[in-house]
């Protein structure tokens, strides 16, 4: 009998690896690395107990985007922002940053926009059926929920802030109770309570229910 043994190894063009061994064995991954000619990549040397189960991995460049000074990554996720076909990216820092991809992996300077104070958490829906992403991102000092209206090329409106419980740290956007319209979910820390906020149609929320 055969069997196989699946590493997966996070990261640029790295992607995963399938050993095989014809007897019962536990292997126990050993990984090393060393520079090559390219200083912004490296070979990855994944070998085991069982015999010939090695492989050598060479990582694709990486490239480094500047968020700004004072900046403070917490969070990120990712979203069609303009409309290209590509996915773009969203750094919670201070405020948040919208990073647009420019195709071929390669992606633009970072554009900041201005939320409440401790921004901690990011979530992106199209909340006002403006088939444009929005953004909504839980401030933690702030008490309160940031929205941001995305009116396509990467563009947002001014923030619009939504009260919520103590020291909020994270916001899920859900139609919670069947009626078309997507609907608040935060998670706040002191008291350790859920903050529900119903939509309505033009993509505001009503006052907090805990």
């Amino acid at each position: 009998m055969t069997y196989s043994f699946l590493w997966h190894i996070l990261g640029s063009a790295i992607g995963t690896i399938i050993a095989t061994t014809s007897t019962p064995a536990v292997i126990t991954p050993r990984i090393s690395t060393a520079t090559t000619s390219n200083p912004t990549a490296t070979t990855i040397t994944i070998s085991s107990t069982a015999p010939g189960q090695a492989c050598n991995l060479t990582s694709a460049p990486i490239t480094t985007y500047t968020l700004g000074n004072g900046s403070n990554p917490k969070k990120h996720t990712a979203g069609e922002f303009d409309q290209d076909g590509i996915l773009d990216i969203v750094v919670v820092n201070v405020g948040f940053n919208i990073i647009l991809a420019l195709g071929n992996g390669a992606y633009a300077t970072p554009i900041n926009f201005t939320t409440g104070s401790g921004p901690e958490s990011v979530f992106v829906a199209d909340v006002n059926n403006g088939n444009r992403l929005d953004v909504i991102v839980a401030n933690y000092y702030r008490n309160s929920v940031s929205e941001l209206l995305g009116f396509g090329g990467g563009r947002f409106t001014a923030q619009t802030a939504f009260i919520t419980s103590s020291y909020p740290i994270a916001v899920v956007v859900v139609d919670f109770n069947a009626h078309n319209r997507l609907d608040l979910a935060v998670i706040n820390l002191i008291g350790q309570t859920i903050s529900i906020l119903l939509g309505y149609e033009n993509g505001s929320f009503g006052q907090q229910t805990t």
